[in-house]
């Protein structure tokens, strides 16, 4: 833009001075953050019933938060997570130092010369005090040796007692935790031979454990990876120390370390705890907290944990009258407290239905008090800008000035200025 003026030299310079000023002062206002109000954090806690399919449930509940923000000036907090303590099955297991070795093989010699004078009895204590020692220390290379040495002389002590299947089923172990070992029939009686060759056909044994979970469906991943839902028939996969990890939605995950040789046959049992929202969750839909009562503490627990003051919750229920689902409101204000409840909407599933229930939900908070979304000034229409006008009127006011001052001391006194834009 090109301006010039045949008046007095310092109304040009004025409105050259001013134009840019004008110009500049939003986006420096806009970059320093100023007359902008900082935008509060808020926790939004969404509590789907168990019986609703998850995949509608996501489908409504997911895209909340965003269209919640486009009306209510938050930011919405991480909601806090209930820290599930993860096993070390490392640290619980072990690896023997020699003084332990050393213990277990002078318990396994003693039961051997027990065994050469048929004091059988003493023997099986010994072997059963060396197993225990044993299995307190991680399964590693260096302990595997010892434990099929004590099965295989277990083995041994079943067939004195002429039970052939219990002898065969020590000799399974046994083979299993050394498999390249036969029997030398020169330092063996036959009855040994022969057991171990009826076995030695046999695939390798393998430790074989249940677990059950209530409530049941639970998920169970050994080191990560998943085996199944709750109740389920698993092999650890390995001869060492693994971690058992059990998941079921809307409970905390339970976690546990073992180990277990070939043969090892256990029930595990699993009592899940709901989790904080779940628990949140059950106490709203019961109906006893329509207004929010009773779960105050726990409202102010997630709100301290996440540090802040705004806290929402919103509940999806199966609508007993037909196939939707009923959202309910809640909202804690700055104001420790019980929650208040806001109301409740029908809704189906679907795109559109989820967009109105965010929006509806906005609604019901900006009614509560929270804080409405302020538009950004440049998304408004350029008649609507403040600076706009003021160019507008500095040219106008300028204009009139130079004017006026042009015909009040004619040609000779005026000067002629050009700015360039």
């Amino acid at each position: 833009m090109r301006f010039t003026s045949s008046g007095r030299s310092r109304i040009a310079l004025l409105l050259s001075i001013l134009l840019p000023v004008q110009c500049a002062f939003p986006l420096v206002t806009k970059a320093a953050g100023l007359g902008l109000p900082d935008i509060e954090p808020a926790l939004l806690l969404k509590y789907a019933a168990p019986d609703i399919p998850e995949t509608d449930s996501r489908e409504i509940m997911d895209q909340i938060p965003g269209k919640v923000t486009k009306e209510v000036r938050v930011r919405w907090a991480a909601v806090p997570v209930e820290v599930t303590p993860v096993a070390d099955a490392d640290a619980i297991y072990p690896v023997p130092d020699d003084a332990t070795l050393k213990s277990i093989s002078e318990k396994i010699s003693r039961a051997s010369r027990h065994m050469e004078k048929m004091e059988n009895r003493e023997a099986a204590r010994l072997l059963s005090e060396a197993e225990k020692e044993a299995r307190g220390c991680r399964f590693s290379e260096a302990i595997r040796p010892f434990l099929a040495e004590i099965f295989l002389r277990q083995g041994i002590l079943k067939l004195r007692e002429r039970d052939v299947s219990s002898a065969e089923s020590m000799f399974s172990r046994s083979r299993a935790l050394r498999p390249g070992f036969v029997p030398d029939p020169a330092l063996f009686p036959p009855q040994v031979i022969t057991a171990w060759g009826n076995i030695s056909g046999r695939s390798l044994l393998e430790a074989e454990l249940i677990i059950q979970s209530l409530p049941s469906g639970a998920v169970v991943s050994v080191e990560g990876v998943p085996k199944g839902r709750t109740p389920v028939r698993i092999n650890p996969g390995k001869t060492g120390p693994v971690s058992i990890r059990v998941s079921h939605p809307g409970y905390r995950d339970a976690e546990m370390a073992g180990q277990w040789l070939p043969g090892d046959a256990e029930t595990l049992e699993f009592n899940l705890s709901g989790d904080r929202v779940a628990r949140l969750g059950e106490l709203l839909s019961e109906g006893k907290g329509k207004q929010g009562l009773g779960v105050g503490p726990l409202i102010d627990e997630f709100a301290s944990a996440a540090g802040v003051q705004l806290v929402a919750v919103v509940t999806l229920e199966k609508d007993g009258s037909g196939d939707g689902y009923i959202a309910k409101a809640y909202s804690r204000g700055r104001s420790v407290g019980a929650p208040v409840y806001l109301g409740e909407k029908r809704i189906s599933d679907g795109e559109r239905n989820s967009q109105m229930t965010g929006k509806w939900l906005a609604g019901k908070l900006l009614e509560d008090g929270w804080p409405a979304e302020k538009k950004d000034p440049e998304s408004e229409p350029w008649y609507k800008s403040w600076w706009i006008w003021g160019i507008v009127t500095g040219v106008v006011v300028t204009v009139a000035l130079v004017v006026g001052g042009s015909g009040g001391s004619g040609s000779s006194g005026g000067s002629s200025i050009a700015v360039n834009f």
